[in-house]
Order: C-alpha cells, then structure tokens, then sequence
C-alpha cells in the first residue's frame, strides 16, 4: 500500500516550471498574505481533508489511515491526506493545520471539538466512511472561492490565472482498485496485516521566511510548498505534500511536527526564518526517526557550491584563493558559507542588514558568532560597496536591488555574480553584465543560468527514502553538490553553469552517491 500524487498541470518546460514555482508562485502568495481566503481559490485546500489517527501506536493505524484516504478519493474525489498522530493534542493539530487543510476526519479514543467528523480509534466500517465523505464534500462545497486581483503584467495574470482555473497545482492519485474492489480488499483484518512503505515527504512551513516575501504567514505559504511538491514528484517520482502551519512558536511546530512524523520517511523543513529554523531542525532530526532537511539551508547551499565550482573553473580560479563576498546572513546564506568552507574557500565574508559578520562585532545571535570564529580572516568591515571592492565572487541571499553596477565594478575581473533574492534579485542580470561581471546567475527559471534548489532536493530525498538513510550530514550535502558539478561540467559554459532546472538526469547522480 502506497500514497501517491499527481500533478494537476504539466511541468515539463521552462516556462511551465516559471508559473508553477519562481517566480510565478510568488502573486499568489502576496494575494492570499491580503486575504488569506484566497486559499481556497488558489491552492487545493477547498478540496483537501486531513486524516489523523490519534493514536500511540502509529504503525498499527497507517493503513488504516492510508484506506481511508483511498475510500474518500475514490467515493467523493476528495484529495485525503494520512496523518498519524503520536498521542499530541488533537485539537491543536487541526487548529495549527487550517491553513493545509479544508476538513478533517479525525480517528480517536479522546474528545475532539474542531473536527468536521469524528470516530472511535477502531472503527473501520467501509459504509460508514463512504457515507462521511459525502458528508465532506458537502462541507468542502460550501467554502468560498473568492477571486484574486488579476490585473497587472500579462505573467501575473496567467500565474494566478492558472492556480484559480485549477485550485492549485496538486492532487492525490486515485486508487487503480473500483470501490467494490476497495471494500473487498481493505478489510480490517487485512488492513492489520499490512505494512506500510513510509515513502512519502512532508514539506512543512509556518511562512515566516517565504521566498523573499519575509513573514507573509502559513496561509501565503501554500501555494509555495504546493510548487515544491510538484517538482518533488515531477522531477523524482518522490510524493510530497505540504504541511503548513499556522503557529511559529518553536515549541509547538517541534510538537506538531514530531507528532504526525510517524506518517513520513521524510521531512524537507521549508521557508522558516533564522535563527529559529536551526533549532527546529536541530530538535526534530533528534526527536524522530526519519531524515530531517532544511531545504533553505542546505538544498540552497548544495546548489550554490555546484554552481561556484563551475564558475570558478570557467574563471580560471581556485577556490583557495578568491575572495568571495555573501549579501545576507540568514539560514541560507550560513549553510551556503559553511559548505564553501568545507569545500576548501579561505577568504570568505558575510554582511546583513547589521552589518559584517567578524569577530571584532558583538553579535547577540550565537549563530552569527559561530560564523564570526571561521569567516574574514581579514576582518574588514563598513558597507556592502566597502568589502566587495576586489572581490572574486558575490553570493546574494538578502534582498531585492541593493546591488548597484560601480560595487560590480569594483570586484576583480572576471567576477562572479550569484544574486538569488526571489522574485527580485539583488541586481539585474542585465545590469550586472553592463558592469563587466563574467558570470551572473539568478535564482529565476526566466534568466540563464538558474541557481534553484529543485536541481537538489529531488534526487537527496529520492536517494535517502531509496536507501533507508536516517540522517543528512555534511558529508552527504558536500557529495551532492559535487555530482551536480560533476554532471554540470559535461557541457559547461557562462551561459550554462548548471543543468537545466528540469534536468532528470541529475537526480540519479545525486542518488549514486548517498
């Protein structure tokens, strides 16, 4: 038994991938961020209900949630996703999953008051979950789907035009089996004799740190992680799913997420702001069984390192002796800088909004202290102009055109310019190159050369699901970033540091070498 999704339009071009992720996921995010009901119209929550298994022993009740799912699809196409929950508050669950979430059907021995539909821990009677269905889709039918603002550029209108049409971009996949066949086969006594292939990924985010659209909310978020899922399946048959979540207190999104982690073989931790997103990840890969992955952290740095090396060959340059610059100090920016680090870089410098990161600075985050003790050796300091002056390399992960054309002047020839701000880099590629960078490279599928993440995350998680692999480390992210170069350098060039986004191929070397 195995839970499935699909996929509710193509992504196999380019242009496809543009208005599904970056940047044209990004209007529907700012539209719901103004009215978070949008999401209803503008992802698949209107036709998505949670089922959670309330219970202290998950392995027994997987199946059954999983049949559940498979009952309501078949008998009322409503997207059902499983969720095994590990003795937490249920009550807290379903408030903190609205923003996932159109209905729940909730399986438990304890009270439950913000449930649609509730039933006793045991029960499995095939009729009876047929006829709750119904009962479910009529609630689904009745949520409002108001219609965004679709004014503006031609790109925009057809971003939103798309997710309004659709209700999103991802479904379930519906049982091969007819419902006869389902109630013939999804017996209890059958059901208790399965085991079931934690396969599945849950990308979970509370919206604090979406795209480069800052603290927008859970809600803002779901058009996102229902992008992210989308390459997850299109680019390495991995089903995901997102799991939004409304609260961003630390403790709680532990709680919550530890909770329901039973129903995964993976977390990809996504869009949470520093330096809360250390801890949780720090506390979740301690507290469950399934490999935990920032993917904004180490997705971000694995890509990024894979595209440094390419650069720097085509530059002529060693990575021992550049002078390499990061704009922005942030999740990203710090596992981006640690995994240069490991690859051998020197001379490394880091600035946000505060200022450089350097010994010589007091800083209250003791993250930022850990990367004062290994970055500027030099310790140099004043404005971002100030420190790129002779710099070989620009790695942006901060925000939307601060970077004029004299600081891209002022670099080393044959500069490297990586400016990853979404959906408004830190400088125009066309600006950057008018200024004499070599290489200028974007986190935008509509600009060459496309630093994203979706040439990573698919083939890690594809490689540690396939490999029963618990843990991601070090070692792990540095090996990926090296199959990507690797990959890269068959046909490298300026215009082509990395594969193209939507480059298969690549998740099977990544694979190769967990």
């Amino acid at each position: 038994m195995y839970f499935e999704t699909e996929l509710k339009t193509p992504l196999n071009t380019l242009d496809e991938l543009s208005l599904i992720y970056t940047p044209g996921v990004g209007f529907s995010s700012k539209e719901i961020a103004k009215d978070k009901t949008l999401t209803n119209s503008l992802t698949n929550k209107a036709n998505c209900v949670g089922v959670i298994f309330d219970t202290d022993e998950p392995p027994k009740y997987l199946a059954f949630a999983y049949a559940v799912c498979a009952i309501i699809k078949k008998s009322q196409n409503i997207d059902a996703y499983p969720l095994v929950s590990t003795k937490y508050d249920i009550n807290k669950i379903v408030k903190n999953l609205t923003p996932t979430f159109g209905a729940f059907y909730v399986f438990s021995n304890n009270e439950v008051k913000n449930a649609d539909i509730t039933e006793k821990l045991d029960d499995f009677d095939f009729d009876k979950i047929v006829k709750n269905a119904k009962i479910l889709k009529e609630k689904l039918e009745k949520i409002p789907k108001n219609k965004p603002d679709f004014s503006g550029e031609e790109f925009r209108k057809k971003a939103l035009e798309l997710r309004f049409s659709l209700n999103g971009v991802l479904k379930t996949k519906e049982c091969d089996l007819s419902l006869e066949e389902i109630k013939k086969t999804f017996t209890k006594e059958n059901l208790t004799k399965i085991e079931v292939e934690r396969k599945n990924v849950a990308i979970i985010s509370d919206g604090s740190a979406v795209l480069g659209l800052g603290n927008i909310g859970a809600y803002a978020a779901m058009p996102v992680m229902e992008g992210k899922a989308a390459i997850f399946k299109a680019l390495g048959n991995v089903d995901a799913f997102p799991i939004c979540i409304k609260t961003q207190n630390i403790d709680e999104i532990i709680d919550i997420s530890t909770a329901i982690s039973y129903s995964f073989g993976g977390v990809n931790l996504e869009d949470i702001n520093a330096p809360r997103c250390f801890e949780i990840e720090e506390k979740l890969a301690q507290r469950t069984d399934i490999p935990i992955f920032h993917d904004d952290q180490h997705g971000t740095a694995i890509i990024v390192l894979a595209a440094l090396l390419g650069a720097l060959k085509l530059a002529g340059k060693n990575i021992k002796d550049v002078k390499i610059v990061m704009s922005g100090a942030g999740a990203a920016a710090q596992a981006v800088a640690k995994l240069i680090l490991k690859a051998g870089a020197k001379n490394l410098i880091m600035r946000d909004v505060e200022g450089v990161i350097s010994k010589n600075s007091a800083h209250k985050d003791k993250y930022l202290r850990k990367m004062a003790e290994v970055t500027n050796p030099n310790l140099e300091s004043g404005s971002l102009a100030d420190i790129l002056k002779g710099a070989d390399v620009l790695i942006g992960l901060s925000a939307a055109n601060i970077v004029s054309k004299d600081m891209i002047k002022s670099m080393n020839e044959k500069a490297i310019v990586f400016v990853l701000a979404n959906p408004t880099p830190e400088i125009m590629p066309n600006l950057a190159k008018e200024a004499g960078a070599f290489i200028v490279a974007t986190g935008r599928s509509d600009f060459e050369n496309q630093i994203n993440n979706s040439l990573a995350f698919p083939g890690i998680f594809k490689g540690l699901l396939a490999k029963n692999i618990k843990k991601v480390t070090d070692e792990t992210k540095y090996n990926a970033a090296l199959a990507i170069a690797n990959y890269a350098a068959k046909e490298l060039s300026e215009h082509k540091i990395l594969p193209k986004a939507l480059d298969k191929g690549i998740v099977e070397e990544i694979v190769k070498t967990l």
